[in-house]
C-alpha cells in the first residue's frame, strides 16, 4: 500500500518552496501541477477508505462525503493536539458567511 501519509507531505513541502519562485507564472504553473497531483492522492485516498468501509461525514452539514473535500486542521492545544475535521466540496465552496 502506497505510504499517503509522506506523499501529501511531500507535495507540501513542494508547495512551500514554489511559495517563494521569482517568476509569476512559473509559479501558477507549479501551483497547478500540485493541485493536480494532491487531487490524485486525495482520490486515491478515498477510494481505500471505501475498500475499507470507511466512510466520512462532512462536520459541517452532516451528509457522507463522496468526493475528497477538505480537511480542516484546528490549532494545537496545550499537548500539541489538532483536531481535524473533514468538509466537503459542497461546504467548501460555501461562502464564509454561510458556513
Amino acid at each position: 500500500m502506497r505510504n499517503y501519509r509522506s506523499a501529501l507531505l511531500g507535495v507540501t513541502a513542494r508547495l512551500r518552496d514554489v511559495t517563494h519562485m521569482d517568476d509569476p507564472y512559473e509559479m501558477q504553473k507549479q501551483i497547478q501541477a500540485l493541485s493536480n497531483e494532491y487531487a490524485t492522492l486525495a482520490s486515491e485516498i478515498q477510494e481505500q477508505f471505501e475498500k475499507l468501509g470507511l466512510k466520512l461525514v462532512c462536520e459541517y452539514c452532516g451528509l457522507p462525503i463522496t468526493k475528497p473535500g477538505a480537511l480542516l486542521f484546528s490549532p494545537p492545544n496545550n499537548r500539541g493536539i489538532c483536531k481535524k475535521v473533514h468538509i466537503c466540496v459542497k461546504c467548501f465552496n460555501k461562502p464564509e458567511n454561510d458556513k
